[in-house]
């Protein structure tokens, strides 16, 4: 479907919201009686204790770095934008620094408003008060009409943030504690640093990509170096004296989101001009599904201990290069990369004790953004053939994140526990994992509804 590229990136946003939905139903499948994959690899069942030295990743430890990876690509796209518009470099600068801060107070709120960080044991009044705290985050967070006045919109927003200090003024939480910046989400504050250093990142090394790969080889030589006692990058490294808000650990993300601005160059490119044509449509779909093939070896690979399984992961990308023969359109470039940085990946993974995600390797960076790159690129690859409903529903997901990461523990946990969750709860004590499954996916159903609703009615959240 012909599109103009200025227009957002269906794709990319499809890919975003993919990765929320992810982070949604790994949150709520059933706790106990699915394999080891269904979860995160570091905890396995049936205790899902966490185990450090366990490597190996499953579909679950895929979902941040495809957000991560995500978010890198829409740097580009976003501060190009500004730029074009007339915006100065040190504006520019400040600006994601900005958006850096506004982030990291996101994420105390939302780790203060969770049900189960205001009560250990939530009751009535906790969901409720749980629905209320997403609802003042419409005030402050909602990208508010240009249309009304200055002192309209920052009166909006005082309020929102008063409201918010109210909630949150003198309580004591369930670790017994009272407010604290501390007590922040781990995700959150990861994607604030990441927002900031990165876009400052591109912004000084817009139109020169060798100097993104430079920063990228340095960051690798420098976590080397850091796994090393007594050295001075170990130290760095392990600088927490604001951890809080910035920790150089945290930086150690920007192994995906650095990959990820170098394709959002690529989505850039064509701002302005018509998107390429992608077709026939059964070529289209056969290169998306080569695309898509290598998580499965991949994750079969790495999770079994199998390193000629995960090495399989990079047949389809010979089988896409030959069917792309004399063709050069822009998602198998998208996915030419992926399948780059996915083989840097493997070449890492012995190195650190194999791959794992927590503290992350630096195969984890690569694999993660190589599959990310590659399930990119086989969106792009379906949507230039005709993007249908589901891919819809994820995009209108991906295109209001904020709102939807809260919307998972803060409106489609609480309206479940207000209403129909005595019944589930029998009947999957009854039936079992199956129907705990079958209670995941209506939820999962009623998420992207909901989200999709507030995206359609263009109540965006915005750092």
């Amino acid at each position: 479907m012909a599109r103009t590229a200025a227009e957002r990136s269906l794709a990319l946003d499809a890919l975003r919201g993919l990765a929320i939905v992810g982070m949604f139903v790994s949150g709520q499948i059933p706790w106990d009686g699915l394999p080891a994959w269904m979860y995160h690899a570091q905890e396995p069942p049936p205790t899902h204790a966490y185990n450090p030295n366990l490597p190996g990743i499953t579909w679950v430890d895929l979902v941040f770095p495809f957000f991560l990876f995500a978010m890198g690509a829409a740097i580009p796209l976003a501060q190009g934008r500004r730029l074009a518009s007339g915006r100065s470099v040190p504006a520019a600068v400040a600006e994601a620094f900005g958006r850096g801060l506004l982030l990291a107070a996101f994420a105390i709120y939302v780790q203060h408003v969770r049900p189960y960080s205001l009560q250990s044991e939530p009751d009535r009044s906790t969901w409720l008060m749980a629905l209320l705290a997403f609802l003042l985050g419409f005030p402050m967070f909602l990208r508010l009409p240009q249309s009304w006045s200055r002192w309209l919109r920052a009166a909006v927003r005082v309020a929102g943030w008063a409201g918010a200090a109210l909630l949150l003024s003198g309580r004591t939480f369930a670790d017994g504690a009272g407010f604290s910046v501390g007590r922040s989400d781990p995700i959150l504050l990861v994607l604030a640093n990441c927002a900031a250093f990165g876009g400052a990142f591109w912004i000084v090394t817009r139109g020169s990509p060798a100097w993104r790969w430079a920063l990228l080889a340095g960051l690798v030589a420098f976590r080397v170096s850091a796994d090393v006692p007594g050295t001075w990058m170990r130290a760095v490294w392990s600088w927490d004296a604001v951890g809080w808000l910035f920790r150089p650990y945290l930086l150690g993300y920007l192994g995906i989101v650095l990959p990820g601005t170098l394709v959002g160059d690529l989505l850039a490119e064509r701002r302005g001009t018509e998107a390429e044509a992608e077709s026939p449509a059964a070529k289209a779909r056969l290169a998306a599904a080569l695309c898509w093939i290598p998580v499965l070896p991949a994750l079969v690979g790495l999770l079994g201990r199998e390193p000629a399984v995960a090495w399989l992961a990079l047949v389809p990308g010979l089988a896409l290069a030959a069917l792309g023969r004399g063709d050069r359109p822009l998602a198998l470039r998208v996915a030419a990369i992926g399948f780059a940085l996915l083989a840097m990946g493997l070449l890492f993974e012995p190195h650190q004790g194999g791959i794992k995600k927590d503290p992350p390797t630096i195969s984890y960076w690569f694999v993660g953004a190589g599959l990310a790159s590659t399930t990119l690129a086989g969106l792009m690859l379906w949507e230039g053939a005709g993007a249908g409903p589901l891919m819809r529903s994820l995009a209108s997901v991906g295109m209001n994140p904020m709102l939807a990461y809260l919307a998972i523990t803060n409106l489609v946990v609480p309206l479940w526990r207000l209403t129909v969750h005595p019944w589930f709860n029998e009947w999957e004590a009854a039936y079992g994992v199956g129907f705990g499954l079958v209670r995941t996916g209506i939820q999962t159903a009623l998420f992207v509804a909901l989200v999709a609703v507030a995206t359609r009615l263009r109540l965006f959240w915005r750092a």
